[in-house]
């Protein structure tokens, strides 16, 4: 009796110890199940290679309007009303050179022959077209205070050519009153400051076509 009792005791040490050793076992595998594994840090993404910005061009310069210059001066042997009709003549030969896309041409200031010769010459590339009225002797009108008839006047040019100063052309142009080119010039048909004006501007447009004539400069190449 007391014999089996030793034993007991001994097979419930042993069993004691058995169950300790399971439950420490279970314990440290839990313990180990429950870590978690760090992750290891991701590289992050390559950045896109950086475009390189096209430079940065200077405008362009603009191309100057391209033509053969054409410099146009008046000269008014008298003085008083003849000086006003000289500039609506001036006006109207430069309202006809505008259109012309062959033409850079501008307006100078008076300019006696040999003037205008000397600058043609001093140039390498200008013309220089030398408007001059003078009074017709057949409709001449002029009254004691020195006016003049606007009606009487008619356009005398000469075009000098550049680098020489020698004449390339020269002319007369009459004012054309009534039919032109078996028409009717159309405008004022009176004798009165309207009408001469409108008649002289018309004389420069004529003289002006002349002149590009002369110069051989297409008149259809216009804007």
């Amino acid at each position: 009796m007391k014999q089996k009792s030793v034993f007991s005791i001994q097979r419930f040490g042993v069993i004691f110890l058995c169950a300790m050793f399971v439950l420490a076992a279970a314990g440290s595998a839990g313990g180990q199940s429950g870590r978690r594994v760090p992750k290891k840090p991701s590289s992050p993404d390559p950045l896109p290679p950086a475009q390189s910005e096209p430079p940065i061009s200077a405008p362009e310069p603009k191309e100057e309007k391209a033509g053969t210059p054409i410099l146009v001066v008046k000269y008014i042997p008298f003085v008083n009303n003849a000086n006003i009709a000289g500039s609506i003549v001036v006006d109207g030969f430069m309202e006809r050179l505008r259109g012309v896309n062959a033409v850079r041409a501008r307006a100078g200031k008076d300019m006696n022959r040999k003037e205008a010769s000397d600058y043609a010459k001093a140039s390498s590339d200008t013309y220089v077209v030398l408007i001059q009225l003078d009074v017709d002797s057949m409709g001449s009108d002029r009254t004691s205070m020195g006016y003049v008839n606007p009606y009487s006047l008619y356009v005398d040019y000469v075009v000098f050519a550049p680098s020489t100063g020698k004449s390339k052309t020269s002319g007369h142009v009459y004012q054309r009153r009534g039919a032109l080119g078996g028409g009717r010039i159309p405008g004022p048909t009176q004798r009165t400051t309207a009408g001469a004006e409108y008649s002289l501007k018309n004389a420069g447009r004529e003289t002006a076509d002349r002149v590009l004539d002369a110069l051989g400069l297409n008149l259809l190449h216009r804007n």
